[in-house]
């Protein structure tokens, strides 16, 4: 069964259990700091396990492309264009692709130039923070909750 977005959220019940839990509030800080470490501790151990995964797939990317090329170069030496192996039939395709040794020697017309616009939130701030006036963009403050 595939797990959606919304199996990850927690649950209403939760959240009525500790607002009916009639604990000080330092009690239900506690109480809720100790599942935030918990979920914190989840969220590294999930990140650990998906470099781990991914450093799988490469290997395995690699171990498939070494079997590739040496099927293929085996093949090659044997001048064989087409087999038949078992289910499976191999054949060379031909294909084309350009090969650039120096692309920024290339003339003008085989340049591409792409541009990418996105605020400077940096500038902004700095020049909103001077009390100048910018259309469509204000300073707000914000109050982050720091748990040590």
């Amino acid at each position: 069964m595939m797990m959606t977005d919304e199996d990850w959220v927690l649950p209403d019940e939760v959240l009525e259990k500790l607002d009916e839990n009639e604990d000080a509030i330092e009690t239900k800080a506690e109480n809720i700091c100790i599942m935030i470490n918990g979920y914190e501790n989840q969220i590294d151990n999930l990140d650990k396990e998906v470099k781990r995964l991914q450093d799988y797939k490469k290997a395995v990317v690699r171990n498939k492309d070494s079997l590739k090329q040496y099927l293929d170069y085996n093949l090659k030496s044997l001048k064989k264009d087409k087999i038949e192996a078992g289910t499976f039939r191999l054949s060379f395709r031909k294909s084309q692709a350009v090969e650039i040794d120096e692309w920024v020697l290339l003339d003008d017309k085989y340049l591409v130039t792409t541009t990418t616009i996105k605020p400077d939130k940096n500038a902004l701030k700095t020049d909103l923070k001077a009390w100048e006036e910018i259309e469509w963009a204000r300073l707000i403050t914000k109050e982050n909750l720091t748990i040590k």
